[in-house]
């Protein structure tokens, strides 16, 4: 079965079967989908980005942490990155992300949040408030 599931996800990714199969090893729990949590911020008709330590590219704060509800990872992560406070107001969407097919399902949430508090840290590269 394993080594079906291998050549089914190298042929659908494009991925070598080597690194499917060593990420198969590595994965010692059940095989269940994963939450990725995204923020949406608005203020003033404009969108909160964050940029990405990464690349540098801008995005919306968010992603996946362990011990941590998905509305818990936008508001320490908005702190982290841009310094205001925020609270979620409401679920906006939930997107199936398996396109293209990964190795792992992943459900993504874009949650609504509200700037309460704080000031915005002032850097080199600030992410703007803009579309």
């Amino acid at each position: 079965m394993r080594e079906i599931s291998i050549d089914i996800l190298a042929n659908y990714t494009f991925t070598n079967k080597v690194k499917i199969a060593l990420t198969f090893a590595s994965d010692l729990g059940y095989a269940t989908t994963t939450v990725d949590t995204q923020g949406v911020i608005f203020r003033d008709n404009k969108i909160l980005l964050i940029s990405e330590k990464i690349d540098g590219a801008w995005a919306l704060e968010g992603g996946t942490d362990i011990d941590f509800s998905p509305s818990k990872i936008v508001v320490k992560g908005v702190k982290e990155e841009s310094g205001f406070d925020v609270v979620a107001i409401h679920l906006l969407a939930i997107m199936d992300k398996n396109h293209p097919p990964e190795p792992y399902h992943v459900y993504k949430l874009f949650i609504c949040f509200e700037i309460v508090g704080c000031e915005a840290i002032v850097s080199l590269k600030q992410a703007p408030l803009s579309f």
